[in-house]
């Protein structure tokens, strides 16, 4: 049977990776993007041309291509395209009758921001850094800062001193300021199904990274998240393949961020030691039977990144 996989904004780091795993298990993949020149051509079936997510007819346009396509499932990867999907549920599925997992607008809505995601974590029981709305006085420095909207390290950054802290307010007013929480970073991968029951998840430590990817990964078990994310399964209507973050520091895992999006460069490791996201997906899609929540508890496996490079002449 011909599954024809759809992946959206395909020449990303999580993409191509995408692209080249389904492909690898038999699938046909049809790559979207705003640039046809992307490194994840060489695992493409065929390439479709989408305007960027924030584009007004980017719907329009998806709508054509997951009907004229024949697409079965839709896999949208960078987390622009996802919160475009996200506020078009409704008309997509109107439209398409294929497969696709985001998590509902509303999700979005209360975690997606920084500043509203901390009220909703704390009310749900999880622990986060204490949001800093003073500067100076008994402010302990430094401090974090990080936007209050978007994902990824643009602009997150240690601030030192007091007055380095007044300057950054003033040039980053849509920025937020934290307690700086020095201890060790875990991603976690987690894929939930479309009733938002959590069926797999892997956590791991991110040992180094370049340009917001991680290049070197390990898996790492030794404090047991498992509690808390059974609290944010309780609490949000999750969906799809997301990734959290959090630091431990003294046997406290506070979360720094909910990210409703595959994550940027560990996907890899969590799929090698054995949750296999796509595969995960397609039963999903397909209505099969997978077990009780995995996790990758046994497999400990360290990921290094290395870069190729492929040529074509035009």
């Amino acid at each position: 049977m011909e599954r024809r996989i759809l992946i959206g904004s395909c020449g990303g780091l999580t993409g191509s990776y995408l692209a080249r795993q389904f492909r690898e298990i038999g699938c046909t993949v049809i790559g979207a993007d705003s640039n046809e020149h992307n490194a994840a051509r060489p695992f493409l079936d065929e390439f479709a041309a989408l305007p960027g997510a924030n584009a007004p007819d980017f719907c329009d346009r998806l709508l054509e291509t997951l009907e004229g396509c024949r697409v079965d499932y839709y896999l949208p990867t960078h987390s622009k395209e996802i919160r475009a999907v996200a506020q078009q549920e409704d008309r997509i599925r109107e439209r398409w009758g294929g497969g696709f997992l985001v998590s509902p607008w509303e999700t979005f809505a209360r975690l997606d921001n920084k500043r509203t995601a901390n009220r909703c974590l704390q009310a749900a029981g999880i622990p986060v850094p204490r949001r800093v709305e003073e500067i100076g006085g008994a402010v302990g420095y430094p401090v974090f800062m990080k936007p209050d909207l978007g994902s990824g390290s643009s602009r997150a950054q240690v601030v030192e001193t007091e007055n380095l802290h007044r300057e950054y307010a003033r040039l980053y007013p849509d920025a937020g300021f934290y307690e700086y929480i020095k201890g060790t970073e875990y991603t976690v991968d987690c894929v939930f199904d479309a009733a938002g029951r959590m069926v797999a998840y892997n956590q791991r430590i991110r040992v180094k990274s370049m340009g917001g990817g991680v290049i070197i990964s390990q898996n790492d078990y030794g404090f047991d998240i498992l509690p808390y994310l059974r609290k944010l399964e309780g609490a949000f209507l999750i969906k799809g393949c997301v990734n959290f973050q959090y630091i431990l520091r003294g046997g406290v895992p506070y979360f720094t961020d909910i990210n409703l999006r595959y994550a940027s460069g560990g996907l890899p490791l969590t799929v090698a030691s054995g949750i296999d996201v796509p595969r995960i997906l397609l039963a999903l899609w397909e209505n099969e039977p997978l077990p009780e929540t995995a996790s990758c508890g046994a497999a400990h496996k360290t990921m290094y990144r290395y870069f190729q490079e492929w040529y074509e002449t035009v």
